[in-house]
C-alpha cells in the first residue's frame, strides 16, 4: 500500500510544479496558460534517391536475378521489373529486394505503393517463342 501511493505523489509531483502567474487589472493573479512546444520527431530526412543505375547494379547482384528495370518519379520508387532464372520464390526475392535497397541505399520500397513484377526466364523464354509479345499469354 505504501509503495503504491509513493508511486501516486512521484506522479503527481510534475503536476504541482509552480505554473508561472500573471496580475490582471484587479490586482488578482492568474495563471498564465503556456502552449505546448511541439515534439521533435525522431525521423531523420530521407536521403536522396540514387540515380536508377546504382540500384540496378546493386538488384543485378542478388542471386537468381538476370536483368532489372528501376522506375522512378518525384524521389521515390514506382516500379521495378525483375526477371530471374527458374526455381526463384517470388516472395523471397520480393523480401531480399526490399532488404537490399533499404540496407545499401535508404530507399524504402512500400509492395503495396510500389509496382513489383518478378518474370521467370523458362517463362519469358516460351513468351518470346511465340514471336507476339504483345498478346499476354496466360500462365
Amino acid at each position: 500500500m505504501k509503495s503504491m501511493k509513493k508511486l501516486r505523489q512521484l506522479r503527481n509531483i510534475r503536476r504541482w510544479k509552480k505554473k508561472p502567474k500573471a496580475k490582471t487589472e484587479a490586482g488578482q493573479t492568474k495563471e498564465l496558460r503556456i502552449p505546448p512546444q511541439p515534439r521533435k520527431s525522431g525521423k531523420r530526412p530521407a536521403p536522396p534517391l540514387p540515380p536508377n543505375e546504382v540500384l540496378e547494379a546493386s538488384i543485378s547482384l542478388m542471386k537468381g536475378v538476370s536483368t532489372c528495370r528501376v522506375v522512378t518519379a518525384d524521389e521515390r520508387v514506382i516500379e521495378i521489373h525483375l526477371v530471374t532464372k527458374v526455381g526463384s520464390n517470388q516472395k523471397q526475392i520480393i523480401d531480399t529486394l526490399r532488404t537490399i535497397l533499404l540496407a545499401k541505399h535508404g530507399v524504402s520500397v512500400d509492395p503495396k505503393k510500389t509496382t513489383i513484377r518478378v518474370i521467370q526466364m523458362d517463362k519469358l523464354q516460351q513468351r518470346l517463342a511465340m514471336g507476339n509479345m504483345s498478346k499476354r499469354p496466360r500462365w
